[in-house]
């Protein structure tokens, strides 16, 4: 999974031989890259903890030369080239520009749940393809 995740990282920036996936950390024993964290109610929220975590993630996998954003680019990237409309990408992504700013961001409710349940069955089957070996990564 952590494999699938990095490796258009990998290949963006001209790396060869990405960490096998069992370097990468696990934490929480959980099949969650970034697991959220528990808080004193013992349950989990969302993953606040980038700043802790990045650099164990870091020294196990032995890739440095990369941010979170990276993460967010390499998705939204995709998405484009998996015909996602930019509007369930921004969605998902937390991110207002482009079509959801103005009007449209202040009138538009919509919560695109749905819209982003298949974005992630799309993205789901692009990683499992790519680990696979039947999908090639183009520059577009």
């Amino acid at each position: 999974m952590a494999q699938s995740i990095f490796r258009e990282i990998w290949v963006d920036r001209g790396w060869n031989n990405p960490p096998p996936a069992e370097k990468l950390p696990n934490t929480y024993r959980t099949d969650y890259l970034f697991p959220a964290r528990k808080t004193w109610r013992g349950a989990g929220t969302v993953y606040n903890a980038w700043n802790k975590d990045k650099p164990k993630l870091d020294a196990r996998s032995g890739v440095t030369d990369w941010v979170i954003h990276d993460l967010r680019r390499t998705l939204s990237s995709n998405w484009a080239r998996l015909k996602i409309p930019i509007e369930v990408t921004e969605k998902y992504i937390n991110h207002i520009s482009g079509r959801q700013a103005g009007v449209q961001g202040i009138y538009n409710r919509h919560s695109y749940a749905s819209e982003m349940e298949e974005a992630c069955r799309k993205w789901e089957l692009f990683l499992h393809e790519l680990v696979a070996g039947s999908t090639v990564l183009r520059q577009t």
